[in-house]
């Protein structure tokens, strides 16, 4: 699903909005970047991300990797995007993402679970934002959970 919460949205707003390639690009970004995050190689989703976002990455995979932790996500869907700004140039959006996945973190020497659950799918709600990079979107930042 895709909504837009824009104040007075315009015609070109709307019509930007509904674009299915541009939901699809999201969506691909989004479940990208889940799966490279998972694997701990964020270069594997590079040309889904600013090289802020890639660079911010691999610090905090790096982090996790000296703490000896993983953290695993599986089976990731997007269950609704909704959008809340797009630039007057139309090279800046933010959008807030649900996803449903299975996402948990262990101890990679003891296998020990840490937090989450291995079995469990939970939803969670993040605002992303998207940057044209060349003419392609690509995530920027990830601003959170969202409750």
């Amino acid at each position: 699903m895709f909504f837009y919460r824009i104040k007075n949205p315009t015609r070109r707003d709307i019509t930007f909005w509904k674009d299915k390639s541009l939901r699809n690009r999201i969506t691909a970004c989004y479940a990208a970047i889940q799966k490279a995050w998972s694997r701990q190689d964020p270069d594997a989703a590079k040309s889904y991300m600013s090289e802020a976002m890639l660079k911010e990455h691999r610090r905090l995979i790096d982090e996790m990797i000296e703490r000896n932790e993983r953290n695993v996500v599986a089976l990731v869907d997007v269950v609704a995007i909704r959008a809340v700004y797009v630039s007057a140039g139309k090279d800046d959006l933010r959008v807030v993402i649900t996803g449903k996945m299975i996402d948990y973190r262990i101890n990679t020497a003891t296998k020990k679970l840490l937090a989450g659950s291995r079995f469990r799918r939970d939803t969670a709600t993040e605002g992303w934002r998207f940057i044209r990079r060349d003419g392609v979107w690509v995530a920027d930042r990830i601003n959170g959970e969202i409750i």
